[in-house]
């Protein structure tokens, strides 16, 4: 019997699916089928014995080996996994018995991954086989009916008792490993979903796990974790305008690092008319500036009305079409500051960038009016959009936590200490600070990210619970001085460590999307491993196998898919 016509061979990771079930990330052969009209390398299985095609519960050592010369590499990205086509389990059996007779020895260590159509009579849809530190593993995975949440919990025991019955006589006790997840927003994400339009901001998980045999979450010795994933920059998020004044400010240090182009550099993608941007300096020019003093905000993520001389200056600067429009604006802005009586006020914060510091010293008589060069003049945009960054960051960490947003500004402080002479006058900038602390707000983006994930959280202080780990994941590391680019890291995850305490809230008020139980027993050569995973989202496509309605449409309840894998591992020569 010929299956080299049948079946395509890759060298790849598992499908995201696959992954979450067998808990592997390195590289496996994984064998599927062949989709009809499409080319690709074959096998050669000569003189194969069809009396190989059957496995036994106990794997042997033919079950393992194989020439992997014919494999195709393939990368996670690039494969469809939903297009993976599966194969009959006989041509299952056929294959991983031919690579375990024809194998090298060095290659005896690779894991066979095989997707089966569910066709038998145990419904399988994967099986393993593998060698590893001498053990002989074989795993099947075979498809259960869609049950209801109140029948996994009622056949608890049931579970159990069919672990044992493939246990041997006087194996080591039953050790326990449960965990389950709760999804409150988004689903997960792999970087190549960027590929695409991603249409979520990102993820947030509940995750937890315990060892003991009882249905519900232990209350001692669990482990629980929220975990939290974010597409920095995604354009429906609610920091997106931050993230635009982010993109903005990485145009403007690319621009003052070729002086060669300065004076006819572009800046704003989407710039206004010049004419709007000059009326906008005389407006901010004739206007009394003060701070409005605010009790609470409805949201701390939007964007916030700015009343400030420095504010309003970046909110129009940052709309110039090149250097070109940046010189007449500052040209503008000192020629009427010169010329007439004026209602501007600097306010303390103002101070804070060095054009702020300059129209104080102009109107305190310390300094005369500045005549700036394209460079000048890029420079002080630069040093205003890193101020008003920073500034818009630390309003949202203060909202949150007081005590990190002074560790905040403390790690400021030390990383970038101002200079004395700053504070008096038009200096060159040093770029490479610059790029340092364009990182450095890119870094503190991400937190604001994952703060504003958190919104979909039903948890006291959750932010404070977020915010503390994100500061020590992305902050604590040495900043690098190096080109600034916000688009080399987009997708970004956390994990943040909680209590029993912190959850039991949201466990009385939520069910979970993901139950797993894994029974291990042991003896001194053999093992036998059963999981039991049930998931309210179909665990495998619909191209591999199709649950249907195996669930009584007349049911209240959710429905969960279900999965039962079983390993047995011999301890055997080689």
């Amino acid at each position: 019997m010929d299956i080299s016509n049948d079946i395509v061979v890759k060298h790849t990771k598992l499908p995201k699916y696959l992954g979450d079930l067998f808990d592997i990330e390195q590289e496996v052969i994984l064998v599927c089928g062949k989709k009809k009209g499409d080319s690709y390398e074959t096998c050669n299985f000569n003189n194969l014995n069809t009396s190989k095609c059957n496995l036994t519960g106990t794997p042997l050592e033919v079950d393992l080996d194989g020439d992997v010369s014919i494999v195709v590499r393939h990368s996670r990205g690039q494969r469809e996994d939903k297009e993976l086509v599966p194969v009959k389990l006989c041509q299952a059996r056929m294959f991983i018995n031919n690579h375990n007779l024809n194998t090298k020895v060095e290659s005896k260590y690779d894991t066979i991954v095989c997707i089966c159509d569910g066709t038998d009579k145990q419904c399988t849809l994967v099986l393993m086989s593998s060698l590893s530190n001498r053990w002989f593993n074989r795993t099947t995975v075979c498809a259960l009916d869609c049950v209801s949440l109140s029948y996994i919990s009622n056949n608890f025991d049931t579970m159990q008792k069919y672990h044992i019955s493939n246990c041997e006589p006087g194996s080591i006790k039953v050790q326990p490993q449960l965990s389950c997840l709760y999804e409150f927003y988004g689903y997960h994400l792999n970087d190549y979903d960027l590929e695409d339009d991603v249409s979520t901001i990102g993820s947030v998980f509940l995750d937890c796990s315990w060892n003991t045999l009882q249905f519900d979450v232990a209350e001692h010795k669990s482990q629980i974790n929220l975990m939290l994933q974010v597409v920095v920059g995604h354009k429906i998020s609610s920091m997106f305008h931050l993230y635009q004044d982010l993109e903005f400010l990485q145009k403007c240090l690319t621009e003052l690092s070729n002086i060669n182009n300065i004076e006819t550099a572009k800046l704003a993608v989407n710039p206004k008319e010049d004419y709007e941007i000059f009326d906008s300096i005389t407006d901010i020019l004739n206007t009394v500036h003060t701070i409005k003093f605010q009790v609470c905000e409805s949201n701390i993520f939007e964007a916030r009305h700015d009343f400030n001389f420095t504010d309003k200056l970046w909110n129009t600067l940052k709309y110039c079409e090149n250097t070109i429009t940046l010189k007449q604006c500052f040209s503008i802005l000192f020629d009427k500051i010169e010329s007439g009586h004026l209602k501007i006020q600097i306010l303390e914060d103002d101070k804070n960038t060095i054009i702020g510091e300059t129209v104080h010293c102009i109107f305190s008589n310390r300094m005369l009016i500045p005549h700036l060069s394209y460079k000048q003049c890029l420079e002080l945009l630069v040093d205003l959009g890193v101020q008003k960054l920073k500034k818009s960051y630390l309003h949202i960490i203060k909202s949150c936590d007081s005590n990190i947003a002074t560790e905040y500004q403390e790690k400021w402080n030390k990383i970038f200490p101002t200079a004395k002479e700053k504070k008096f006058c038009i200096i060159e900038l040093p770029i490479s600070e610059e790029f340092s602390k364009a990182q450095f707000l890119f870094r503190t983006h991400i937190l604001m990210e994952f703060l504003q994930l958190t919104e979909s959280c039903q948890m006291e202080n959750v932010k404070k619970k977020v915010l503390k780990p994100a500061f020590d994941k992305y902050l604590m590391e040495p900043i690098p001085n190096t080109f600034f680019n916000i688009k080399t890291k987009r997708l970004c995850d956390l994990k943040v460590p909680l209590t029993f305490d912190d959850i039991s809230i949201l466990l009385s008020s939520n069910k979970p999307s993901m139950w797993k139980m894994k029974l291990a027993t042991s003896s001194n050569r053999s093992s036998v491993t059963t999981v039991f995973y049930y998931s309210k989202k179909p665990i495998f496509p619909a191209t591999i196998y199709n649950y249907g309605d195996d669930l009584n449409e007349t049911a209240k309840e959710e429905k969960f898919y279900a999965v039962r894998l079983e390993t047995y591992s011999n301890k055997g020569h080689y």
